[in-house]
């Protein structure tokens, strides 16, 4: 855990050095740059937290981080779209990517996201309607979208969302 540190630059491309890493906590540490693609390659990393850096560009594929269960890249300045192959990431339960410069829809594919607990995708620059799979999500506590570009209705289908 090295929250709260002052560091300029993150993980190499190459991977982290640590293989058996199962927590990795960056938030607060003023990194500048963009996330590697040899995140990727922490295939026992459970939570991820890069939150509140100065984080740039794209979110990259980390679609084989299949342990992962907390992905908090908030308060940063990523931008494009929200990667659908995040949804085979099937252990996640806290999506936090509020406070960046997303843009696009979102993916439906956050519908299949079964154990999700918290979802906070506000303060971005979303538009287009909420998928109805996400109302279906029957684990969805925390349900932030504001302060985006989105139309609709959201059904939430008997879960204790607020």
């Amino acid at each position: 855990d090295l929250y709260n540190n002052w560091h300029d630059k993150i993980i190499s491309e190459t991977g982290l050095p640590f293989k058996s890493l199962v927590k990795l906590n960056l938030g607060s540490n003023y990194l500048v740059g963009s996330i590697p693609s040899g995140i990727s390659r922490a295939f026992n990393l459970e939570d991820l937290t890069l939150s509140s850096n100065q984080l740039t560009g794209r979110i990259p594929d980390i679609s084989e981080l299949k342990k992962i269960s907390q992905l908090q890249l908030d308060g940063n300045q990523l931008t494009g779209k929200i990667p659908t192959k995040v949804s085979n990431l099937t252990k996640l339960t806290h999506l936090m990517l509020q406070n960046n410069k997303l843009t696009g829809t979102i993916p439906s594919e956050l519908g299949f996201l079964m154990h999700l607990k918290n979802l906070s995708l506000s303060f971005n620059k979303l538009e287009g309607s909420v998928p109805e799979g996400i109302g279906e999500l029957k684990n969805l506590l925390l349900l932030h979208l504001h302060r985006n570009a989105l139309t609709g209705d959201i059904i939430l289908w008997g879960n204790k969302c607020k």
